[in-house]
């Protein structure tokens, strides 16, 4: 099973651009390990349309257009699910098991996830009751998945 993280926008703070290197590159070493295949990031273009709804049209079509038909969608909003590190890594794992051929976390543009996205989606999830910013939501996301692996693989990290 394929993890993806799928962004509108691209990351323009190289911190944030390291860090989540950084856990990409822990991912890829651990998680053939605990039944994953990869990780993969894909970075959208963010519509340049005037109107709101059709930015945010033309956005979710350009996700769902990366997403495997048979994925499991995970949409990033506030208002989500909210879990601790070993509920999410108990979730990931029943869904490793489950017939889906990739996770896709969308974090949708500045104006949000589109109607089409919103109806797509099996699970809303919330990183945080606050609101984050695209890059560093895919920094959390990235070290949440990572700690997801390490527990299902009973490593120290999550101590």
């Amino acid at each position: 099973m394929f993890l993806k993280i799928i962004c509108v926008g691209r990351l323009k703070n190289d911190l944030e651009r390291k860090i989540f290197k950084r856990y990409e590159k822990l991912i890829t070493y651990i998680a053939p390990k605990v039944g994953f295949s990869s990780i993969k990031l894909t970075e959208l273009s963010e519509s340049r349309s005037k109107k709101t709804i059709v930015r945010k049209t033309e956005e979710a079509q350009l996700i769902l257009k990366k997403c495997h038909r048979n994925a499991h969608l995970v949409c990033l909003d506030q208002h989500g699910l909210s879990m601790n590190s070993v509920q999410f890594a108990e979730w990931i794992g029943e869904l490793r098991h489950e017939s889906a051929h990739e996770i896709c976390f969308l974090i949708g543009g500045p104006d949000g996830h589109g109607d089409l996205v919103k109806e797509a989606t099996k699970t809303n999830l919330a990183l945080s009751p606050m609101t984050l910013s695209h890059g560093l939501a895919r920094v959390v996301l990235s070290e949440q998945l990572y700690r997801a692996c390490t527990i299902l693989a009973k490593h120290p990290y999550h101590r």
